[in-house]
């Protein structure tokens, strides 16, 4: 399948905001996009747009939301369409802790004194496939703002109660398997939660992919969720402490920069 930054999509929901998503590099194979995959499963050759691009552009056109070509491209440059809330919409609800737990399953929030490690998938990386593309190593991580390293997030809270600091070397284990990685500290997780990006850590896959960051499914579970099918991207760790040793980390912000490099900023 295509990389996701070679593919178009449109996510809308019930507030009158449909959001374009349009390719920023061309293809790099022959690969075909999985919209254009599930087009031709469910329509085969009685489809009436070529490719998933143009099925986007009619279906918008058939739901009135774009009337020609000029307000496709309107669209387009300003990211989508942005419609007032009718005066007769339902106010916004807020959804509770219980609501989302029950939503997730029954998931309950980690134990005092427990860590949760998540896997998520990487913006830039996906699941991996782009990781052989140095540009893409070089796009720093939306949140952590790091390039190239693949850290591990941690709340501030977490790091001084196990006595850990940024930038420290940690070693994680789980029932399933043992991995080292910088930490990088931020507020954007949750205290007990430590959070890194799926991608990186290849043992092969070219000069630019391998031993470049850490692999986090060393320490994920082998089975899959019996709910849904998919891999489990959490575990629970056994273990987390300092390897003693520390690692900068290579961030596009100056918020880690220090000594006479942060004087000169």
């Amino acid at each position: 399948m295509k990389l996701p930054l070679e593919t178009w999509d449109e996510y809308s929901g019930t507030t009158g905001i449909v959001s374009m998503v349009q390719p920023t590099m061309a293809g790099l194979t022959g690969s075909p996009h999985l919209g254009d995959l599930f087009l031709r499963l469910a329509q085969g050759e009685k489809s009436h747009a070529k490719d998933f691009q143009e099925y986007l552009s009619m279906t918008l056109s058939s739901s009135g939301l774009i009337n020609d070509r000029t307000d496709w491209v309107n669209m387009l440059r300003q990211g989508g369409l942005f419609q007032k809330p009718s005066s007769e919409a339902p106010a916004p609800r807020w959804i509770s802790g219980h609501d989302l737990r029950s939503a997730l399953g029954g998931a309950s929030l980690p134990k005092t004194g427990e860590i949760t490690f998540v896997a998520a998938p990487s913006l830039r990386f996906f699941d991996g496939r782009g990781a052989n593309r140095p540009w893409l190593c070089e796009v720093p991580d939306p949140l952590a703002k790091v390039a190239w390293q693949s850290p591990v997030s941690i709340h501030p809270q977490t790091l001084r109660e196990r006595g850990l600091k940024q930038g420290d070397v940690l070693e994680f284990k789980s029932q399933w398997g043992t991995m080292e990685a910088p930490a990088y500290e931020t507020e954007s997780v949750m205290p007990g939660v430590l959070i890194m990006s799926l991608g990186q850590g290849h043992e092969l896959f070219g000069r630019y992919a391998e031993g470049m960051g850490t692999n986090p499914v060393k320490v994920l579970s082998p089975d899959t969720d019996p709910v849904s099918g998919s891999p489990i991207f959490s575990v629970t760790l056994t273990s987390l402490r300092s390897t003693g040793r520390s690692l900068s980390s290579a961030p596009t912000t100056e918020q880690w920069i220090s000594g006479p490099i942060r004087h000169l900023l």
